[in-house]
């Protein structure tokens, strides 16, 4: 009887993709979407769909963007944030006062996000403000969190709370918007929003 013969479990190399993104930066997974290349959720090109992504952006106040993404739908308003943890959508008030949606994740207040990402859509609708028929959407993307609906989308304040996947799915919805009328888009948002650096 040999040696050879005992039960040695070796541990799986991780998959390709998995050692690629450990070194990512949350903005750097997102640009990936952009291009394809996140084999975990099979995101197909926003580009293929005639979707045109901007990155890191400033608003005329001075207020960082970090991404739009400009489709035959409209314009959607990216914010990503690596928050690890359960979501949910805590309703406060009712009957005396006004009901009020909190966005919670592991177990914090994150009001703050859906704050922010209200101002951006405030600017980016601003200047786009002479372009009619653009639907401009915000979606705060949360690739780590946990909880979010199998079916449908969570939504706070009328803001789009998904993982990658869905975040792309809302940038790459059907509209009245032509590959001119894109382009057009693009590059007044390109002028009137520069890049950040």
């Amino acid at each position: 009887m040999s040696e050879v013969s005992q039960d040695r479990r070796v541990a799986a190399p991780p998959h390709r993709w998995a050692r690629e993104e450990r070194g990512r930066t949350p903005a750097e997974r997102i640009d990936g979407l952009a291009d394809g290349a996140d084999p975990r959720i099979g995101a197909p090109s926003l580009r293929a769909h005639g979707v045109t992504l901007l990155a890191d952006r400033r608003s005329p106040d001075g207020a960082r963007i970090g991404h739009l993404a400009v489709g035959p739908g409209g314009v959607t308003v990216v914010a990503l944030h690596d928050l690890p943890g359960a979501v949910r959508v805590r309703r406060r008030g009712g009957r005396v006062r006004r009901p009020v949606e909190h966005l919670m994740v592991a177990g914090r207040d994150r009001c703050t996000l859906i704050e922010d990402l209200a101002a951006q859509l405030v600017a980016v609708r601003a200047v786009l403000a002479r372009v009619p028929d653009v639907d401009v959407r915000g979606a705060l993307c949360l690739p780590r969190v946990t909880g979010l609906p199998v079916f449908g989308q969570l939504a706070v304040r009328g803001m789009v709370v998904d993982a990658p996947l869905g975040v792309v799915r809302l940038a790459e919805r059907r509209g009245p918007l032509t590959a001119d009328a894109i382009d057009a888009i693009v590059d007044l948002l390109a002028a009137r929003l520069p890049a950040v650096g």
